[in-house]
């Protein structure tokens, strides 16, 4: 099993097929990738870091050993998680309801990594959106959609106006992988804005016309990570907000 403090990027080109770059601290190994156990063994980390369970990790692993059976498999993922859900909210179960929404939308941004038809992988990345907005709507209804591509969430027992971390997927992530980690900053009294990185967007700029003059945040202490493959942890200094 690959190790947590791994760091590994997956590219794909027309010529080279699908490679991986694997950073161990100053060292960038890469290697190729023909196999859906050698995707998963660069990727894992990364996975396991945006909240995916290793049984969903473990599931694909087996139900696709080739790698063009990679993206039915997230997608046979994600409707287990859908189907879960529904039962759950049928009974009046929200809160776990929400949680296997974001299982699913995990699964099917996932399953966009690896491309398949162009069309099948365009449909993952738009449900992974989609539902991931719902998980929201479930877990969170406060929660506040800034833009399209930002989310501010508030911690649900924070006394007065809390700290902010403003957690950004930069090059190759998406928001959606930061779901899990404002989830536990959250807990801790953190609000948490998770926003898509567009380079036409001054992140200042988003943060002075959405965010100023929410009395919930204390625009004082704020912590600021961008988050990316190459560096796919956030290193949120809480101590410092």
């Amino acid at each position: 099993m690959a190790q947590l403090n791994r760091r590994a990027m997956l590219q794909f080109s027309a010529g080279a097929g699908l490679t991986a770059t694997t950073l161990n601290g100053a060292q960038a190994h890469e290697r190729q990738i023909s196999t859906t156990a050698e995707a998963l063994d660069s990727l894992a980390p990364r996975m396991r870091l945006a909240g995916v369970p290793l049984t969903d990790i473990e599931a694909v692993r087996a139900k696709a050993p080739a790698l063009n059976g990679w993206t039915q498999a997230w997608t046979e993922i994600a409707e287990r998680h859908l189907g879960a859900a529904q039962e759950l909210l049928t009974e009046g179960y929200v809160q776990p309801a929400g949680e296997h929404h974001q299982q699913a939308a995990m699964a099917y941004h996932f399953a966009r990594l690896i491309p398949g038809d162009d069309k099948t992988t365009q449909q993952a990345a738009e449900l992974a959106v989609t539902i991931g907005a719902d998980a929201l709507a479930l877990l969170d209804p406060g929660h506040c959609q800034l833009t399209d591509s930002a989310v501010l969430r508030y911690p649900p027992f924070a006394e007065g106006a809390a700290p902010l971390a403003v957690l950004v997927a930069d090059i190759g992530a998406a928001k959606e992988e930061l779901a899990h980690r404002a989830d536990a900053l959250l807990k801790r009294g953190v609000a948490c804005v998770t926003v898509d990185s567009d380079p036409s967007t001054s992140l200042a700029a988003l943060l002075r016309d959405t965010v100023v003059g929410d009395q919930r945040v204390d625009l004082a202490r704020v912590e600021i990570d961008r988050i990316s493959v190459e560096s796919p942890r956030a290193e949120i200094d809480l101590a410092r907000i």
